[in-house]
């Protein structure tokens, strides 16, 4: 897919590395992941002495092995157009305080945005968002028709 040419004024996200971030997802996910399966499957040979390690190692199995299915999945498919209404836009911590991830929900997909698409939209804005499929990695993110917003 070709990206489209940046323009300020229709983007409040625009990423032209869109596609290393798929790459960097299957980088970490994919050994990590094979990793955790393997040690899950050791520690699973030597039950009934291991069934705390089991447990813990099923769980960031589960976890990683997901993750790097759906980077994967990205790897052989093209991105695609979500439009719709942002129902919730929120803030979290990252891992140990360290920074802050915005989140926002459009329709029923979530996706976590920069900070300037997130100081930008508002509940209720409607908006087309280009994306890969599975791992929800933003190409662009472009406001179609806002709310109407109150004086400040």
């Amino acid at each position: 897919m070709s990206l489209p040419a940046y323009d300020p004024d229709r983007y409040l996200q625009y990423e032209v590395n869109h596609r290393m971030a798929v790459y960097r997802k299957v980088a970490i996910f994919v050994p990590s992941g094979a990793l955790f399966t393997w040690l899950l499957l050791v520690a699973s040979l030597q039950l009934p002495g291991t069934l705390i390690a089991v447990v813990l190692l099923g769980i960031c199995t589960l976890a990683l092995d997901v993750e790097a299915w759906h980077a994967l999945r990205d790897m052989v498919s093209r991105p695609v157009t979500t439009r719709g209404q942002v129902r919730r836009i929120f803030s979290k911590p990252r891992f140990a305080f360290f920074g802050k991830v915005h989140y926002m929900f459009v329709d029923k997909h979530m996706f976590e945005v920069d900070v300037v698409a997130s100081m930008e939209l508002r509940e209720g804005d409607e908006v087309e968002v280009v994306h890969w499929p599975h791992t929800g990695v933003i190409i662009t993110v472009e406001r179609v028709a806002g709310v109407e917003r109150g004086s400040d």
